[in-house]
């Protein structure tokens, strides 16, 4: 890999666990998956939490072939038809030492109800050989007949098990900075935790945003807390009015952290408004249910972007009207 490649790397690759160890999370689910996949599993939880990182160290620590399937854009019953029946029919010859194969399914509960159905047949037929992990960041919409064929495991931590993991990520946040040659101070890794938490990979994704503007010595005062950071964008969706110039704007600043973005036009917004912008306190409730509309269509879209920019794009004509 040449030394472009190594510095442009997404860090929430780079430093993606491949073990159950190097993952953050509380005793209570580390003991339940020390042994390895023994049965179906679905972990279901809060978005960011560390469901899809878990998943994929384990299938690596234990050496499983894994077929990785995105349940928000492979949701139809074709997939279950020809992708998963594939997958489990034949054998990979890089596996023999480890028969047990791994169908991971993330964002599962993008399902078709088609899918769902061919998946209760396909859980059962493939038993002998092939074990299914899902992830969903919503509980409530996967059927009864799957929640019953799959070990349950909750990733909504208590508060007892949220102060674990918050402290195991600001020795994550000081470990990632030392191996790239930046210092950061505990305050402001806590600080970096408080905003951001529960999401580590927006955490190491912000990480990697101050490496790259040359802040190496990060210090409280240079983490922006949640409101003041997107403060450009909230002034723009409540003052600008040129189209064109807007989407020049949101591309040059936003567009490689969607997520971030989406989240931030919810509760930091509200926030913003309330702290800012008083006179504006009675367009919260559309930007309640605006939010609420495109963070869902995030978890079932083609374009991300697309779907920021018609999240700005709607608040801008509601909140300017």
């Amino acid at each position: 890999m040449s030394v472009k490649n190594l510095d442009t790397i997404l860090w929430t690759e780079k430093y993606r666990p491949n073990t159950l160890d190097g993952c953050i999370l509380p005793k209570r689910i580390k003991t339940m998956l020390e042994d390895g996949v023994k049965m179906n599993m679905l972990f279901y939880g809060t978005a960011g939490i560390g469901k899809t990182t878990t998943a994929k160290a384990l299938c690596h620590q234990f050496g499983h072939n894994t077929l990785y399937i995105n349940g928000s854009t492979e949701n139809s019953i074709d997939t279950i038809r020809t992708k998963i029946t594939d997958f489990a029919l034949n054998q990979s010859i890089l596996h023999y030492d480890n028969p047990i194969k791994i169908v991971l399914i993330d964002e599962c509960d993008g399902f078709s109800q088609q899918a769902w159905q061919g998946m209760r047949a396909t859980v059962e037929q493939y038993a002998a050989n092939t074990r299914f992990i899902l992830t969903a960041n919503y509980e409530n919409k996967i059927p009864d007949p799957i929640k019953s064929r799959f070990q349950m495991i909750d990733f909504n931590f208590t508060s007892e098990e949220t102060n674990e993991i918050k402290k195991g990520q600001i020795l994550r946040v000081m470990d990632i900075c030392k191996s790239e040659g930046m210092t950061i101070d505990k305050m402001a890794a806590v600080k970096m935790i408080q905003n951001y938490y529960p999401d580590m990979r927006s955490i190491v994704n912000h990480l990697q945003k101050y490496y790259l503007e040359g802040k190496t010595n990060l210090t409280e005062s240079d983490i922006k807390d949640s409101t003041s950071e997107f403060a450009e964008l909230y002034d723009m969706i409540i003052t600008k009015d040129n189209p064109l110039e807007n989407y020049k704007f949101v591309m040059k600043n936003y567009s490689n952290c969607v997520d971030e973005v989406v989240a931030s036009l919810g509760n930091p917004f509200m926030e913003y408004i309330m702290k800012s912008k008083p006179n504006l306190i009675g367009k919260l409730p559309i930007i309640a249910v605006l939010n609420a509309k495109y963070q869902m269509n995030l978890k079932n879209c083609i374009d991300p972007v697309i779907v920021a920019l018609a999240n700005i794009y709607e608040l801008q004509m509601e909140i300017q009207k």
